[in-house]
């Protein structure tokens, strides 16, 4: 059956479920309610609240609208809290598929199949709404398991995408609440998401970036992938023998400590956001295992956060500026970040932000509620319309479930002051010669730093079209206004980059101290001291 072809049968379905659940008038609206009928014993009751409605629709409605609502359900910077509730609770509810794991295998790599393996189990170990799971040995005795895609579910699913796609553009058509949250460039996120993590190349892929990250590193293990049995609709990998990281029993029966191995599993998640850029997008406690040896395995790798360079920087900015409790500075981040935002009382988000800040202050580390903070920092972007992009709320979501892993683990855990050796690496890479020189290079890059006549004159000299017109005796006077205005200008950047960072240091009480300024502070202000009276000096001689 082709896309279009079924795309109009799951019109139909859709209709039917709409209608069911209560929902005959938006389709009326919208051009589509000519053929609903209402179906009989409904599940939901006339007077029910339209969240709840709107989830057992999406359950009804199969494995790509639930996918959906679980996408939605960390969108809590556009959704309000009771929808966010509702579709928190959609989880995928499959039936074993009838599949002949023998076939599948015959298709894929050919009649010659069962000479890689020496056992296939025809049963498998789990089910997800995209593949199943089986357990094999190879020829050579290696344990392994195979992710299979479900028959046909590639259609099935880019049917359902064409349907979301029409149905979120009409609603924004009609519905201004559809507009608001900008429903159609939610639905292209979520399609792009979910062809990625359709294609097991790109699992594949993703696994083999994460043993390049983490290579050497005693702390975690990364499954072993065996590309010559991988295609886009198998994936094999190494079979791990291990436990869910929350096994109370495994931690006895290992002599395995759970506050050690919470500290090694929220380091690693730290280091995969703000070393890698790279990270798990939801490391919930099945998608975390345990070794006997107390190595730490992340599982399920198909959905992956990507992070890139300009975005990290502005995370480390939003990190500094938190330490420090720079509330405007945070606003300006949050500003550059946010892909779109109505901020209509500036002042009112000024204060908003610095009563987290004073949460945060007058509560001990140990009983910060890092998921009640991010609830109340996200009602702020939801009052203001702010959207963020699709890694910061994953990101923001990771957070919230690593920490309730740690903290059914150990209830003492401190995810803020896990965060402290990144704030000193993020100062140090700062106050480093490369890093301010990389800085150099960009403002000379960045012409917008400087007026639209020494622009202009920089542009016509890039571009070789500098035509002087004067007598050759002004020229020397224009080469050295030129000259001593750059310089001028990337001592006063380097000047502030160098004392903001070492204000920074101060905060943090770093070891080891002078008279009680911590040591690289010194340095940043002895370095940022110099460049202030080289710029005094030089303002004074004109």
């Amino acid at each position: 059956m082709s896309k279009q072809t079924l795309k109009i049968k799951r019109m139909g379905t859709l209709m039917s479920v709409l209608s069911k659940h209560g929902f005959k008038d938006i389709l009326a609206r919208i051009g589509w309610g000519s053929d609903t009928s209402a179906v009989p014993n409904a599940a939901a009751e006339p007077d029910a609240s339209i969240y709840p409605r709107i989830r057992m629709a999406m359950e009804e409605l199969g494995p790509t609208f639930v996918k959906l609502g679980q996408a939605l359900s960390n969108r809590e910077d556009i959704l309000p809290a009771e929808m966010i509730r509702q579709l928190v609770q959609l989880q995928d509810r499959v039936e074993l598929a009838d599949m002949d794991i023998h076939a599948v295998l015959r298709e894929n790599f050919g009649p010659d199949y069962t000479g890689f393996f020496r056992h296939i189990d025809p049963h498998p170990l789990a089910s997800a709404s995209i593949a199943q799971v089986y357990r094999a040995d190879l020829a050579t005795g290696e344990p392994v398991v195979l992710k299979v895609k479900r028959p046909g579910i590639d259609v099935v699913i880019e049917a359902d995408l064409l349907l979301m796609k029409d149905l979120a553009r009409l609603l924004a058509r009609y519905f201004d609440f559809a507009e608001d949250i900008n429903l159609e460039q939610a639905v292209r996120a979520f399609e792009k998401s979910l062809l990625t993590e359709l294609s097991m190349v790109h699992e594949r892929e993703n696994m083999e970036r994460f043993a390049r990250n983490f290579k050497g590193d005693s702390l975690i293990y990364v499954p072993r992938v065996y590309p010559q049995l991988c295609t886009n609709e198998v994936l094999c990998m190494e079979f791990i023998d291990g436990a869910k990281i929350t096994d109370a029993d495994f931690y006895t029966k290992n002599n395995l400590q759970p506050a050690q191995i919470v500290e090694k599993g929220l380091q690693l998640y730290l280091r995969q956001i703000l070393e890698h850029g790279f990270f798990h997008a939801d490391p919930h406690a099945g998608n975390i295992m345990l070794l006997p040896d107390g190595r730490i395995v992340f599982i399920d790798l198909g959905a992956m956060g990507v992070i890139y360079p300009a975005d990290q920087e502005l995370l480390e900015d939003l990190i500094l500026h938190l330490i420090t409790k720079n509330v405007p500075q945070l606003v300006i981040i949050l500003k550059k970040m946010a892909l779109r935002m109505e901020i209509r009382d500036e002042t009112k988000v000024h204060n908003d932000i610095a009563e987290i800040m004073d949460m945060v202050n007058t509560s001990s580390l140990e009983r910060i509620d890092i998921t009640f903070l991010l609830q109340k920092f996200k009602d702020i972007l939801l009052e203001n319309r702010v959207v963020m992009p699709d890694y910061f709320m994953l990101l923001a979501r990771g957070l919230v479930l690593i920490e309730s892993v740690g903290r059914t683990l150990n209830p003492g855990m401190n995810l803020i002051k896990s965060v402290e050796p990144y704030v000193y690496r993020i100062i140090r890479k700062r106050l480093h010669p490369r890093y301010l020189m990389h800085k150099l290079g960009d403002l000379g890059l960045d012409l917008q730093h400087f007026p639209a006549e020494l622009r202009n004159i920089v542009r016509q000299l890039s571009s070789g079209n500098l035509k002087i017109q004067s007598d050759a005796r002004h020229l020397e006077p224009t080469n050295n206004v030129l000259k001593n205005g750059f310089r001028e200008v990337a001592m006063a950047i380097v000047f502030g980059s160098t004392l903001f960072a070492s204000i920074v240091c101060m905060n943090m009480g770093l070891e080891p101290t002078w008279r009680g300024i911590p040591v690289l502070s010194w340095w940043g202000l002895v370095g940022s001291g110099t460049l202030a009276v080289a710029l005094v000096v030089r303002w004074l001689r004109k």
